[in-house]
């Protein structure tokens, strides 16, 4: 992400960056509406909660950590204004 964040900042220069959209995300099978059922058997609370704690890594931890490499772009638009 960072190598991809100064290819950009290269691009659109002291112009800087006005959007970034991050559209990626995944969810594992027990977070995608299994929960119910599988909960019904006996030991597998620990199998939905690694599940959803993998999608939430995903999704929103690695949404927040790819954006920062592109903090810079927007930080000097700001600045600049």
């Amino acid at each position: 992400m960072k190598k991809a964040a100064e290819e950009i900042e290269k691009v659109v220069g002291e112009q800087g960056l006005d959007v970034l959209v991050n559209n990626a995300g995944f969810v594992e099978g027990q977070t995608a509406g299994l929960v119910p059922s599988v909960l019904s058997e006996e030991g597998n609370v620990e199998m939905v909660v690694k599940s959803f704690n993998m999608s939430f890594e995903t999704n929103v931890l690695g949404a927040i950590y790819g954006m920062f490499p592109f903090f810079p772009p927007f930080l000097s638009k700001v600045k600049a204004n």
